[in-house]
């Protein structure tokens, strides 16, 4: 396996964008990530339900 430096698009053959979509505010919460080749993905959702003050 190689280390790859950058983000995902550094790979070649993927193609991403992020966008706002109201989620969170003013930050990107919505990512489009295409492979030109077949591929596999995975997702992690979360939802923190105790307001806790960060540390």
């Amino acid at each position: 396996m190689n280390l790859i430096q950058g983000s995902i698009t550094a790979v070649r053959g993927i193609t991403a964008f992020g966008k706002n979509i109201g989620i969170k505010p003013a930050k990107p919460d919505f990512a489009v990530i295409f492979s030109e080749k077949k591929a596999s993905a995975a997702a992690v959702y979360t939802k923190q339900r105790l307001k806790l003050e960060k540390i």
